[in-house]
């Protein structure tokens, strides 16, 4: 009988573990930026809604949260040989490893000054002003995360399912 009990406890216990270790986090972008930092190089699941799969070689999707405001690349890799443009539109859950490249200061500041030095150009306001408006992103980020670099997040994609 204490035999039959063991097998019981050790099937239970098996059991239990297997289940906890395959069950997964599926992050929405908003979800994934918020511990980022935390998981790089790490493998994740991300779902979000594919606006863009590069022309050229079709080796890189964006995906996008649901107020448009954010977005991740998800780099062809692992079971992904290309990414159908046919995506464009759909919801997609993607799995790989998040990775991190960082902007140091250094380089923000003197993409800054090029911005301010050509703002006054007709032909070159719009793509200045632009910058401007990226570089003050990337300060507020860096200060409210008490960095000296910006993290630009991106994903190493193993896998991905098409959600609708």
């Amino acid at each position: 009988m204490n035999r039959q009990f063991l097998f019981l406890i050790i099937a239970i216990a098996t059991l239990t573990l297997s289940t906890s270790c395959s069950t997964k986090t599926v992050y929405n972008i908003d979800q994934l930026m918020e511990v980022a930092s935390t998981q790089v190089d790490k493998e994740v699941t991300v779902r979000g809604l594919v606006n863009h799969v590069c022309e050229h070689t079709a080796k890189k999707c964006f995906i996008v949260n649901e107020t448009n405001e954010l977005s991740l690349r998800i780099n062809a890799g692992g079971d992904i040989d290309i990414f159908d443009k046919k995506l464009i539109g759909s919801t997609i859950q993607a799995v790989g490893i998040l990775k991190e490249q960082r902007i140091e200061k250094e380089i923000i500041d003197e993409n800054e000054k090029e911005a301010l030095k050509n703002l006054n150009d007709e032909e070159e306001h719009d793509s200045c002003q632009a910058m401007l408006n990226n570089v003050e992103k990337m300060r507020k980020w860096m200060e409210k995360n008490n960095k000296d670099y910006y993290a630009l997040y991106y994903v190493d994609g193993l896998r991905y399912l098409v959600i609708d």
